[in-house]
């Protein structure tokens, strides 16, 4: 049954979890969690408020009563125009303005498809926006997709500062407290070429205790800013609950610049994530009235065992990729890259040579890496307007990757397509056709960048 004023608790069973969506009957807030199916019965109630010391002004009196948790939306948004910095906030968190506490349920609807797959989404209303929380999952699945819209119901355009991929509520729901030394963050640290480093800490280590007093909203805002999904870290989070042995996690499906947040104000943990936000990203976007935006996806899980299940449950994801693949793609084939022996000085006759011997074995794919192109003085990486290098290529590239099929191979290419170098006609010639920042191109080391929307 459907999430109704009359239905405040609605649990969606699927395969061996379960969603559960909440109504708070104080504030109207909407939270989200996912339970491990055969732990649902192990899930504690909480308790309703801190004790606190007597605070002693000349006469013993009793400090009032500290709310032990306060629910938190599963929709995070800031608008431009909101206040901020409540909870001493500012410069670490957009969350819990008051564009989210204006967010009332207003309606959630089931859908199903013949095949058993089911979409789950929950609307709110708020001030000056309407919010469209959506959950996809289907028979067999082992994590839910989970996504966020946003519509402009105003007369006038509204600039969105902030707005959730996903927000999961409410850990643990294993502790009656706060959990004192038993949640630890797991997230994955890397970089360009580099492999990942599993990095695992206490929540008391990265300060993430709750304010003794409700008051204080502590943050651990971490991503990226650019388009290297992983600069610094993966676009992942988890939380492990080691007392209760019960892992929750989200990835990030975005190529451009995204966050995550481990935030706490109070006894609960709440994990959320999504487009970088204004402070973090230096992004917003206006909509004008009646326009709706679209979050990128986020895949959430819930595990018990070890990080490495949860893992899998969030890369399984990626298998329907894998569905109806075309018949060149059905097995993953050894690929040769040149770069690496020519140092970017390739020519036909090495290529082709380079060919001849790699026949001898299980490659399937030769790349012919940078050089292949002209470049003003020889130099590395001063490419942009992509002439084939006849002096390296005498008959072209076609004679080349003739030869190289003749081999039994299938040719591949570098190509930097997006950027232009310092030399190239492009880089001086076409200023208006590339990206630019604070009214001038947009030059990082030796490249420019061409602006796909122009």
């Amino acid at each position: 049954m459907c999430l109704s004023l009359d239905t405040p608790v609605a649990d969606f069973s699927l395969g061996d979890f379960v969603a559960r969506y909440r109504i708070d009957s104080e504030t109207g807030r909407v939270t989200f969690e996912l339970l491990p199916a055969d732990r649902v019965g192990d899930t504690v109630a909480p308790r309703k408020s801190v004790d606190t010391p007597s605070v002693h002004t000349g006469q013993s009196i009793k400090w009032p009563a500290v709310p032990a948790r306060k629910s938190d939306s599963l929709v995070q948004v800031k608008l431009r125009g909101d206040g901020g910095g409540e909870g001493f906030g500012l410069g670490r968190t957009m969350r819990n303005g008051p564009s989210v506490a204006s967010l009332v349920f207003e309606r959630q609807e089931l859908t199903t498809s013949p095949d058993g797959a089911l979409r789950i989404e929950t609307v709110l209303a708020g001030a000056r926006v309407r919010a469209i929380h959506r959950l996809d999952w289907a028979p067999g699945d082992l994590a839910v997709i989970v996504s966020t819209a946003l519509e402009n119901t105003s007369n006038e355009p509204v600039t969105v500062e902030m707005l959730s991929s996903f927000n999961l509520n409410n850990l643990t729901p294993f502790a009656r407290d706060d959990a004192p030394e038993r949640l630890h963050a797991h997230r994955f640290r890397s970089c360009w070429s580099s492999e990942g480093r599993h990095d695992t800490q206490l929540l008391e280590e990265l300060h993430l205790e709750r304010s003794w007093a409700g008051h204080s909203q502590q943050s651990e805002r971490f991503g990226q800013v650019g388009t290297q999904p992983v600069r610094g870290w993966f676009p992942f989070v988890g939380l492990e609950d080691r007392e209760a042995g019960v892992f929750w996690g989200a990835r990030l499906a975005w190529a451009g610049s995204w966050q995550m947040e481990i935030y706490r104000r109070h006894d609960e943990v709440n994990l959320s994530g999504g487009l970088a936000d204004c402070e973090f990203g230096h992004w917003w976007k206006t909509l004008k009235a009646g326009e709706r935006l679209e979050t990128p996806e986020a895949h959430l899980a819930v595990a018990t065992g070890d990080i490495d299940d949860l893992c899998h449950r969030l890369t399984s994801v990626q298998e329907k990729a894998l569905i109806n693949l075309p018949e060149s793609e059905n097995d993953l084939p050894i690929l040769f890259n040149e770069w690496c022996s020519s140092w970017g000085n390739p020519t036909h006759d090495y290529i082709v040579e380079t060919g001849r011997r790699l026949a001898e074995t299980e490659v399937g794919i030769l790349v012919i890496d940078d050089g292949w192109a002209e470049r003003p003085g020889n130099e590395f990486q001063r490419n942009g307007d992509w002439i084939v290098n006849r002096k390296a290529f005498p008959e072209g590239l076609s004679a080349t990757t003739a030869a190289l099929k003749e081999c039994g191979l299938t040719p591949g290419i570098w190509f930097e397509f997006e950027v232009c170098n310092p030399g190239s006609k492009a880089f001086d010639g076409l200023p208006d056709l590339q990206l630019h920042f604070n009214d001038a191109p947009h030059t990082v080391g030796p490249r420019r960048f061409w602006d796909m929307q122009n």
